[in-house]
């Protein structure tokens, strides 16, 4: 149990190490969008490669049934930790580190964002109702997402903005870059630290192999603690690789907060849900099911996801309305959001513990 402890925090380092060399270069590559588009696309995509791969890795080399359960609890839980935690930890970030009174947000940017994400989670919500997941559902999930980067692109194209940000990196020598696996260091080391397109597609694609290793490391490292503790696949999920997937998205929109844009480090949740919804999930179902068939849930199976599915569809229509009706989000309403952390804890805790109150409250809404 104690190995994977260690193992788990360690794939927990690679993944916040890999994805920020990966998030590096694909800023780069999406320097001419605007703000809201870049938060919504680049930045979610690049910080939710976690979910995606973890979600892969578990479908595919585990048992079929705690495979499926075990990468919808990793990604639906990374959804509800990005709705809750990431707001709250942007908002306490931006107003002590700018001391601002409040904030001024495009409201259309998280209607949109908002809308796409609450259809997104009401569509796995049905599918998972039906109890089949079939290849056409699979589908329908990638074409979702499919409509709504056509959509934040062709508003990209009409709103393109000058690349303003710097993309200079303190460049290491090539054998300290090599032992750090450091990969911008190794690409930038002949170019006085300035990042190019192609160099900048060199560290996506190594930044994917190891992003990828380092997810199969953490799967391994859940499947072995569930199985040292008695705990089912889906709540290990849920516990802990939701919330190591969740790192990288948590700590970009830090960083955002820091640099004073807040839309950004906002849109960046809801447009990373958007992903891990339809194609964190999506893509795994499509996969199995193009070689394997559709696969049939019983009610026990999909009774805790569909749980969280529920309470992450209601976490989410609260969030968007207390973005988008106050005129400003000031710093009274980081209260709000803590009320909604404390709500996330007790549904874990009910969870987990399997509690009365928690099996009567959804018994009587499913």
């Amino acid at each position: 149990m104690l190995l994977s402890i260690v193992g788990i925090v360690v794939a927990c380092f690679l993944i916040w190490w890999f994805c920020g060399q990966f998030e590096k270069a694909s800023l780069y590559l999406g320097r001419h969008l605007n703000a809201g588009v870049r938060g919504a696309t680049i930045n979610a995509v690049g910080s939710s490669l976690p979910e995606l791969f973890t979600a892969l890795f578990s479908i595919f080399l585990f048992n079929q049934k705690d495979g499926i359960v075990f990468g919808i609890g990793t990604t639906a839980g990374s959804a509800v930790f990005n709705v809750v935690v990431i707001p709250l930890m942007v908002l306490l970030v931006f107003f002590v580190t700018h001391r601002s009174r409040g904030i001024s947000l495009n409201k259309k940017v998280f209607l949109r964002d908002g809308l796409f994400l609450l259809f997104s989670e009401i569509l796995l919500l049905t599918g998972l109702f039906s109890g089949t997941i079939s290849i056409g559902f699979a589908l329908l999930l990638l074409g979702f997402y499919v409509l709504y980067a056509v959509v934040l692109f062709c508003q990209g194209r009409k709103s393109r903005v000058q690349d303003d940000e710097p993309h200079d990196y303190c460049v290491v020598g090539r054998v300290p870059a090599l032992l750090k696996l450091d990969f911008v260091s190794l690409f930038l080391r002949n170019c006085k630290g300035r990042l190019t397109d192609g160099k900048a597609w060199w560290i996506l694609v190594f930044s994917l192999l190891f992003i990828g290793l380092s997810c199969h490391l953490l799967v391994e490292m859940c499947y072995i603690f569930s199985d040292e503790i008695g705990l089912s696949p889906y709540l290990t999920a849920l516990l802990f690789a939701a919330g190591a997937t969740s790192l990288p998205d948590t700590i970009l929109s830090i960083k955002d907060a820091q640099r004073g844009n807040s839309e950004d480090a906002l849109s960046n949740s809801f447009g990373s849900n958007v992903f891990d919804i339809c194609i964190g999930i999506g893509l795994p179902f499509f996969l199995w099911t193009l070689f394997n068939g559709s696969i049939e849930l019983t009610s026990n199976e999909i009774f805790s996801v569909i749980t969280l599915e529920i309470f992450l569809i209601f976490l989410t229509v609260l969030l968007l309305l207390f973005f988008v009706i106050p005129e400003k989000v000031r710093r009274w309403q980081v209260f709000f959001l803590i009320t909604l952390f404390v709500l996330f804890v007790l549904f874990l805790l009910g969870q987990v513990a399997n509690a009365e109150w928690y099996k009567m409250l959804f018994s009587y809404v499913i």
